[in-house]
């Protein structure tokens, strides 16, 4: 399933039924994130067989969520064949140029690996997640939306503390621009949401997190826009939010 980011293609490889609970999500990042991924990720150039091509295409893999009892219904089988840390291996080998069987291929796959973390779930978890992502061969990570550096910070010392090393992968730090009646990721904090409540523009609220994570020595994020009940995106509120940061 390719997201598309101007003429540039992105695919996105789910190793589960076709519900990824990411997937409206990652949708969101093009604005921000696949524009500079080929410059910020630092994904080593690769020399492939054909015409001498040295770029690499990035790809993100996630998990899907469970099919539904309703879905079940209509004889869709649900697959497990992978989950994303061994779909995250497998692609790996195909970039050293090994299929499923060890087998060699006719040419090594040039594939830019990306994994996704959830900082909404219980941080020792989601770090050991991420060093074992890491270790299989995951290139950078995105992660959910986060409301404060504090999170980014626990999250960084928990992975170094399973890893007994610094996480030197790129990641893309997610941040929600929040909208009183609409969709959110994650565990909105509840200050957030009075905010929201008693009419402070969710724009507000986004920049100031943004201007307190960029000063913690953020230098990747994604931005993701709000997003109503219909699934419109105001994506002219993530501008808003990027101008009042940077100008």
């Amino acid at each position: 399933m390719p997201w598309w980011c101007g003429n540039l293609e992105i695919p996105l490889i789910m190793p589960a039924d076709t519900r990824p609970h990411l997937a409206p999500l990652l949708s969101l990042l093009l604005p921000v994130l696949f524009a500079c991924l080929a410059q910020v990720t630092k994904c080593p150039a690769y020399l492939g067989p054909d015409m001498g091509s040295t770029s690499k295409a990035d790809v993100v893999i996630v998990g899907g969520d469970d099919l539904t009892e309703r879905e079940q219904q209509y004889a869709v089988k649900q697959v497990r064949d992978f989950t994303s840390t061994g779909l995250i291996a497998a692609t790996a080998d195909m970039n050293r140029g090994m299929d499923y069987r060890g087998a060699n291929l006719q040419a090594p796959t040039r594939l830019c690996i990306g994994g996704a973390i959830d900082l909404g779930k219980p941080f020792e978890s989601e770090a050991r997640l991420a060093v074992s992502k890491v270790e299989a061969g995951a290139e950078f990570l995105i992660t959910q939306p986060i409301y404060s550096p504090a999170e980014r910070r626990h999250f960084l010392e928990l992975f170094e503390s399973v890893a007994g090393r610094p996480l030197d992968v790129p990641v893309f730090w997610g941040l929600q621009v929040l909208t009183g009646d609409g969709l959110v990721f994650g565990d909105v904090p509840t200050a957030f949401r009075r905010q929201l409540e008693s009419g402070t523009p969710g724009t507000y609220i986004a920049t100031q997190v943004l201007t307190q994570l960029v000063a913690d020595g953020v230098d990747r994020v994604y931005l993701v826009p709000p997003i109503m009940r219909g699934g419109a995106r105001d994506y002219d509120a993530a501008a808003q939010v990027l101008r009042a940061t940077f100008g």
